[in-house]
């Protein structure tokens, strides 16, 4: 199995990133992000793989008792040097998020429905989970439009580092998905720039913070 990794993310973040997802490309917050082949389990980087693998596995079992395991596309991971996150979809075009500490402290996951994303033919990214906090600082998780993808995302002048984690299936209408730290978790809204069709535009995505 192939394995690449992603450039982590600042130290001013606390939180050092991988990307576990085969075939998946990071996508650094000034260009675009690269398609990728259908993400798959593999080990994760400098923060411990053991520990993120021995997450992920209770994660996936804990998943699979309430319904909600992963379908053959397998697992997206993302780790920080304390917790890691996993993503991924289900056979009723779930997705979902797992965050676990790698110490063996809590575990949880949510999923949302595809209806999350808004309309097929929105021109808008759409915020799927978060705020939520991660290494002091925040998370996000967005999906660009059909056809379009996540270029940047800033708040209040700052720019976040966003990372490409895989094209969702066609009952997302292939959107794609990222991971979004922020040194903060987020007071007002995100500024979001998508590109679609050879243009760009900045949206001002809402957030619960």
């Amino acid at each position: 199995m192939r394995r690449r990794r992603v450039t982590p993310a600042p130290a001013a973040l606390a939180a050092c990133l991988v990307l576990a997802a085969c075939g998946s490309q990071g996508a650094g917050p000034g260009g675009p992000a690269a398609p990728s082949a259908p993400p798959a389990r593999t080990s994760a980087g400098p923060s411990g793989s053991p520990g993120a693998e021995r997450a992920e596995a209770a994660m996936v079992e804990q998943a699979r008792r309430k319904g909600q395991g992963p379908d053959g596309s397998g697992v997206s991971r993302v780790v920080s040097p304390r917790a890691a996150a996993f993503l991924w979809e289900t056979a009723g075009d779930r997705l979902c998020l797992g965050e676990s500490a790698l110490d063996g402290g809590v575990s949880s996951f949510k999923c949302v429905r595809a209806v999350t994303a808004g309309p097929r033919d929105s021109p808008a990214a759409s915020l799927l989970f978060g705020p939520g906090a991660l290494g002091g600082g925040g998370r996000v998780v967005l999906a660009a439009p059909p056809g379009g993808e996540v270029v940047l995302v800033s708040h209040r002048g700052a720019r976040a580092e966003t990372t490409f984690v895989r094209t969702l299936s066609s009952g997302w209408s292939g959107r794609r998905l990222y991971y979004v730290v922020l040194p903060a978790l987020p007071r007002g809204p995100l500024d979001v720039t998508v590109r679609s069709g050879g243009k760009e535009r900045v949206q001002s995505l809402p957030t619960a913070g």
